[in-house]
């Protein structure tokens, strides 16, 4: 287990703190822990939907026709790529 050396203060109003324990208690963890899993659950979610595309059956079509040369890519598209691979990492 990785050695814990960084700290986060957080305040809360009353109403607050005591919903987290209570849920803390519910899900059988301490407050620390409880509020450890369930941030990093919501870090980990936007950190998938910001980096993961979903597309639509319709959409996932195209773009599969695209790749496979069946049809040549929207312009919009082509610019998008470019803009991309201008970007530095």
């Amino acid at each position: 287990m990785p050695q814990r050396t960084e700290r986060l203060e957080i305040r809360v109003d009353p109403e607050h703190k005591r919903i987290i324990e209570q849920a803390a208690a519910a899900s059988g963890q301490v407050v620390s822990q409880f509020v450890v899993s369930t941030t990093l659950r919501g870090a980990h979610e936007i950190l998938r939907q910001s980096t993961v595309t979903t597309l639509t059956g319709r959409d996932r079509e195209a773009f599969l026709r695209i790749l496979d040369g069946e049809q040549p890519p929207a312009p919009a598209l082509v610019e998008a790529f470019d803009r991309h691979s201008e970007t530095p990492e």
